[in-house]
């Protein structure tokens, strides 16, 4: 594990390199390799000014250290989430997992759901129990949705109540079917200014409260990544407007 002291110690190191009066080449690219995570660096010579910028840079590193933290610390509204990321086993668990995901979902007007076993009941009694857990997908501003799954996990009740409470809400929607997915992913479009937000699920939705788990923001960099996968995913797949 990285701590703030080993950062800075190591940061001081490099400072006290570069202030030396001989610094060999092969010092100075290393150094520059290690700051700036710059593999290939060719430097032929190190002008006083350009030693300079390399010095306040690392002095900034030093001053700011507090400020590095992981892309997933925080939600979409800037929030801390790692007190709240851990969804219990049991019951109450399952119950606190689709609140979480209700809240979420209230201001969605497209949703995608990236789950390979979403249309079989797993963890649920029964597919009747499952379907009303299912109805916390259908804000009330959602007007598409779009499913990835895998159809070798299809059950026939979750899939049949699935096309009836679609119809009713008049929801368009679009389901593919593919064995090419193994995420948990739930991904929505803000319906007031139509920007994306994306939730990683620990496990499928009927195995929430199965065991511990965690649903986490996905970082804005890595959800642009993600759905580059998902253009390629939807040229490749079996697509259906009913599951």
């Amino acid at each position: 594990m990285v701590t703030k002291a080993a950062l800075i110690q190591r940061l001081e190191e490099y400072l006290q390199t570069l202030r030396e009066s001989e610094v060999s080449q092969h010092e100075l690219r290393r150094v520059y390799r290690r700051v700036w995570g710059v593999d290939k660096v060719v430097i032929e010579s190190i002008e006083p000014t350009r030693l300079k910028a390399i010095e306040d840079r690392l002095d900034y590193l030093i001053s700011n250290s507090d400020r590095s933290v992981c892309r997933f610390g925080s939600d979409e509204i800037g929030e801390p989430q790692f007190p709240q990321f851990m969804v219990a086993r049991g019951p109450r668990g399952r119950e606190e997992g689709n609140n979480k995901l209700s809240r979420w979902l209230k201001d969605a007007s497209t949703l995608t759901v990236v789950d390979p076993y979403f249309v079989t009941p797993g963890g649920y009694r029964n597919a009747e129990d499952y379907s009303e857990a299912l109805e916390i997908i259908f804000a009330p501003a959602l007007k598409e949705l779009e499913v990835f799954f895998n159809s070798d996990y299809r059950e026939e009740q979750v899939a049949n109540w699935l096309n009836e409470a679609i119809k009713n809400k008049r929801v368009s929607r679009t389901f593919y079917a593919t064995k090419e997915i193994h995420d948990r992913i739930w991904i929505k479009e803000r319906k007031d200014d139509g920007a994306f937000f994306a939730k990683v699920i620990g496990c499928s939705f009927h195995n929430l409260g199965r065991k511990p788990t965690y649903i986490l923001d996905l970082p804005n960099s890595d959800l642009d990544e993600y759905m580059k996968h998902l253009r390629f995913l939807r040229g490749q797949s079996e697509v259906s407007h009913s599951v």
